[in-house]
């Protein structure tokens, strides 16, 4: 992620652990891009930083990619988001 990302989620993690909210995971939105041929491409950067954060706050492995991806936008436009359609 961006430095500006990478700080607003550091500072929401230790306001989430204050108060004492179970983090029980990192989703990396729009991590890469994935090529027809099947390469991926990290736009962002790699996710060096998401591990980072991840053993900082202890959740080891329990991290996650979502890639981009032209049908996300697409089935938002129609008002029919991806999570939503079958």
């Amino acid at each position: 992620p961006q430095k500006l990302a990478h700080v607003d989620v550091v500072k929401g993690m230790d306001m989430f652990d204050k108060v004492k909210v179970p983090i029980v995971g990192i989703v990396e939105n729009m991590a890469y891009i994935e090529c027809p041929c099947g390469t991926k491409m990290y736009p962002f950067g790699d996710s060096k930083k998401t591990m980072e954060l991840a053993n900082m706050f202890g959740l080891g492995e329990k991290t996650h990619k979502i890639p981009m991806n032209q049908s996300f936008s697409d089935h938002g436009d129609k008002g029919d988001p991806v999570v939503l359609s079958g």
